[in-house]
């Protein structure tokens, strides 16, 4: 049985699919991400899973426990983060902090949490005093304040500056390696590359695709883009010729030419045989970017569910 189970889930509004018939399995300890456009049911899945919207249909079990019975030991075990953090405006960043640890009985320190979120200047603030990118930094602590096994992450990083972007994925990183589980809605492909061991990818509430990052890429149209400087005279024309090679043409003095997955190497292995060294060389190669608005954008993509009010 795989840590979070879910099949078959479907959740309308005003009688419009806001997610249909999606289906995943989540081994413990693994951390998958959940992509799309707005509007695809990435926040009403996570919602569905975490028993915060009721289902329409479907199963779904956490450890093997239904978050619609809202069971006791869920909570214990499940940390959330929302798209939005909201709480009393003359709460501190210390008090939020030890009311969420009051309700664990195994929390993380305060004072861990406020130095690796980067809010030690700020723990005596009221909440109404934080910026947007220091609530949501908060808004993470809290979700991990508990030592959950499960963490829903829902927009995790918007606003932050790169260095603090970069903490929060390390620190979270760290926490992977003890065995935390994570569901993390994203439009941060970086995001997404550097935290998750799969991405599932929602289009009109149905799931388009459900692969690794680099699976993903793989499978994308995307060409591949080769840029050099040849030590000596080159006839892209005579590069065009070559299996694979789509286009090749001159840019000034550097050569750029563009083919599918193995032109790269049988262009270098062309010029190698002619003795022709490339400098400068530069490979740009499909990545989880290129799948995403592949799979997102294509209309032969495999999504035919009504658009609904899905968030």
């Amino acid at each position: 049985m795989s840590f979070v189970e879910v099949e078959d889930l479907t959740k309308s509004y005003g009688g419009r699919d806001a997610v249909r018939n999606v289906t995943f399995a989540i081994e413990q300890g693994q951390s998958v991400g959940i992509l799309g456009p707005n509007g695809s049911g990435k926040t009403t899945t996570i919602e569905c899973l975490a028993g915060l919207r009721i289902r329409d249909s479907g199963r779904v079990r956490i450890d093997g426990m239904d978050p619609a019975d809202e069971p006791p030991r869920l909570r214990q075990e499940l940390g959330m983060q929302l798209q939005e953090c909201r709480l009393p405006a003359k709460i501190t960043v210390t008090e939020a902090l030890d009311l969420y640890r009051s309700f664990y009985p195994h929390p993380r320190s305060a004072a861990e949490l406020i130095e690796r979120f980067g809010l030690g200047t700020q723990r005596a603030t009221r909440f109404e005093q934080l910026s947007g990118g220091q609530q949501q930094r908060l808004s993470v602590a809290l979700a991990l304040v508990g030592r959950p096994r499960i963490a829903f992450l829902d927009e995790l990083t918007p606003g932050l500056d790169p260095a603090a972007r970069r903490e929060i994925w390390s620190y979270l990183a760290e926490l992977r390696t003890d065995g935390l589980t994570m569901l993390l809605v994203t439009h941060v492909m970086e995001e997404a590359e550097y935290l998750c061991d799969r991405v599932i990818v929602l289009r009109e509430g149905r799931v388009a695709a459900d692969d690794t990052p680099a699976g993903l890429a793989r499978r994308t149209a995307a060409e591949h883009t080769l840029t050099f400087v040849p030590s000596a005279p080159v006839d892209p024309a005579e590069l065009t010729a070559l299996v694979g090679v789509r286009h090749a043409a001159a840019d000034g003095v550097r050569i750029v030419v563009t083919g599918d997955a193995d032109a790269p190497g049988t262009v270098l292995a062309y010029l190698g045989g002619r003795g022709i060294t490339a400098h400068e060389l530069r490979l740009d190669t499909p990545d989880l970017n290129d799948a995403y608005l592949a799979l997102t954008h294509s209309d032969d993509t495999p999504a035919t569910a009504p658009k609904g009010a899905t968030r």
